[in-house]
């Protein structure tokens, strides 16, 4: 029996796994960023550190085959191991099989045996809170986490359907998962294991996005190297797997030890093959493409150095990635910042990726926040520090009026927040803006309606950059007669139009996909007097395939308002010049008609 027709076609099986897998990802984020949080501000007592790092030694994992065990180097005298029995050279073999790269909890027990030199003797220590410099790390590591993952979901909720983007997206997401809080063994090897399955899947997301953006904007991609892309997915699967055993178990071989070249071998070559994507297409592209192409290549360079300095770290090193003892500390806080950074200044600039309105208003009401919370706290420390209330009534009273003052000004910093941010980021859009409203005050003075209709035309085609237009107004047999439309759309409109219909019973702009209209528009705007319907305007998609903004739809629709009245005063303005010129002409025939009775009757 056939499915009924109302029913939604279900998703490929591939979809549902891709998006059953982000939004996995993305609560595992969630979660270890609160986790980090919680260890490193609400509770930094509970932080014993990475082995390595809190207790005085460097423990560097054998490399013969077999059961992995560490070699302690560089022991300090008075550590934690040195005080447990440990000497300089001695070869452990720990309880937990990977221990040496967690994150410890404070007043945990701390096992292993020492196996040589000489005969076997076990051991423990009882793990101290950790007093290194990750102590005081917490609070910028934060927010470049914070600001990683907010990129990330921004981009994956705001354009969540297409696959290109969603990958983008996941890729700043996975980055930011971390295993550098204290957590039960077992637990421990789990988050361990999905921020480095993280880490290895950065480069194949943006790899995804690249294949994506390339098709779109330069060659389409063949089959071939989609089924290529395919099995370098499988490949990473298996070599990933194969890396978990060797870390779970705590043994390693020569096939071991391959498998860790190879999969070095295989991050590389994804770093390489995106890398391609981009240059080619930087070489076959021109003006404002090219200029989207050379910066996404330098973006996406720091993001890839950023995995690469991770995986070494990782895989070589045997460091926890964010471990402030590891060599690579800085050089990860660097990256971390600067690769997103200036990926973001990429897509509000020269917008990549379309985010619109909803990055305006982030950048505007986070900045806003952020000087209002700051200038609040100054003025409390200055109240503090200088007043020096007496009492807690005077005190509230001052926390009173300073709140006051703060919701007084906050429309004046708003205002000088948002046009300042707008003129260095949204730049563009400022002017575009600026020129259509120009057109509308210069409207009235244009006398001619043949004129103001097509500088009015011309004016939308050059708003949406070039999309398909048509001005539409309402004739006398009751059908609305285009001026100038765009060749996909019809010359002449029936008052039963369903677009005419939406735009009289809604009396706003009209999203043409959401109707049942067959012509090929976006964007329906209303031409209204009182309550009736002078025409209307129809814009197709943008050539670009970006959505309009909702700031773009509110000057569009107030520009269609505007000049539809002035079109109507125009028309008034003839109907009343034919009206006085048909009076005229009927006063001289009447005049002429009564000379001539007149001298019939003479």
């Amino acid at each position: 029996m056939a499915a009924p027709e109302h029913l939604p076609a279900r998703r490929p099986l591939g979809a549902r796994l891709w998006r059953a897998c982000a939004y996995f990802y993305i609560l595992l984020a969630l979660f270890s960023t609160a986790m980090y949080v919680r260890t490193s501000m609400l509770a930094p007592s509970t932080y014993g550190g990475v082995a390595s790092a809190s207790l005085g030694a460097d423990l560097i994992r054998t490399t013969d085959p077999g059961r992995i065990d560490v070699w302690v180097r560089g022991l300090r005298a008075g550590s934690p191991l040195a005080q447990a029995g440990v000497h300089e050279g001695d070869r452990l073999r720990l309880d937990i099989r990977w221990n040496d790269f967690r994150a410890l909890e404070t007043g945990e027990t701390f096992g292993f045996t020492r196996v040589a030199p000489g005969q076997p003797q076990h051991l423990a220590l009882i793990v101290p809170e950790y007093q290194g410099v990750s102590r005081s790390v917490g609070n910028y590591r934060f927010a470049i986490t914070l600001f990683d993952l907010g990129l990330g979901l921004m981009l994956f909720f705001r354009r969540r359907g297409d696959f290109a983007v969603e990958a983008l997206g996941m890729a700043f997401v996975v980055s930011t998962i971390t295993s550098n809080f204290p957590s039960p063994p077992a637990w421990s090897i789990f988050w361990t294991t999905v921020a480095y399955s993280g880490v290895a899947l950065v480069p194949f997301l943006i790899l995804a996005f690249a294949l994506s953006f390339y098709d779109s904007n330069s060659r389409p991609v063949t089959r071939v190297e989609k089924l290529g892309y395919g099995a370098l997915i499988a490949g990473l699967a298996a070599e990933f797997a194969l890396a978990f055993y060797s870390n779970a178990f705590a043994y390693t071989s020569p096939l071991i030890r391959a498998n860790v070249v190879l999969l070095i071998i295989e991050e590389s070559f994804a770093y390489a093959a995106t890398v391609y994507y981009f240059a080619r297409g930087y070489a076959g592209a021109s003006g404002f493409l090219r200029a989207r192409y050379g910066l996404l290549l330098i973006a996406l360079f720091l993001t890839f150095s950023l995995s690469a300095v991770q995986t070494y770290s990782f895989l070589v090193l045997k460091l926890a990635r964010m471990d402030p003892e590891n060599p690579l500390y800085d050089v990860n806080v660097v990256l971390s910042l600067i690769g997103p950074l200036l990926f973001a200044y990429a897509v509000l600039r020269h917008r990549v990726v379309d985010l619109g309105f909803v990055l305006n208003r982030t950048l505007v009401y986070g900045a806003v926040s952020l000087i209002m919370l700051t200038a609040f706290g100054l003025v409390e420390w200055a109240v503090e520090h200088v007043l020096k209330p007496s009492g807690r009534n005077e005190s509230a009273l001052l926390d009173a009026v300073i709140a006051v003052s703060v919701y007084l000004t906050f429309h004046r910093v708003r205002d000088f927040v948002e046009r300042h941010l707008e003129m260095v980021f949204f730049r563009r859009w400022h002017d575009n803006e600026k020129h259509l409203r120009q057109l509308v005050e210069e409207a009235s003075f244009i006398t001619r309606p043949d004129r103001l209709r097509s500088a009015f035309v011309a004016e939308l085609v050059r708003f949406t950059g070039g999309a398909a237009c048509g001005l539409y107004l309402l004739e006398a047999d009751g059908r609305y007669r285009g001026y100038s439309p765009a060749d996909s759309f019809p010359p002449v409109l029936d008052p039963d139009e369903p677009l005419l219909v939406a735009m009289r019973a809604q009396r706003r702009e009209i999203f043409a996909p959401g109707t049942a209209t067959a012509i090929p528009a976006a964007l329906a705007l209303p031409m209204l007097q009182r309550n009736g319907l002078l025409g209307g305007v129809l814009l197709g998609p943008k050539p670009g395939g970006e959505a309009y903004r909702p700031d773009e739809i509110e000057v569009l629709a107030f520009a269609a308002r505007q000049v539809g009245l002035d079109l109507h005063a125009l028309r008034i303005d003839r109907l009343e010049r034919e009206s006085a010129r048909a009076v005229e002409k009927l006063r001289k025939l009447e005049f002429e008609n009564g000379l001539l009775r007149h001298m019939r009757d003479a």
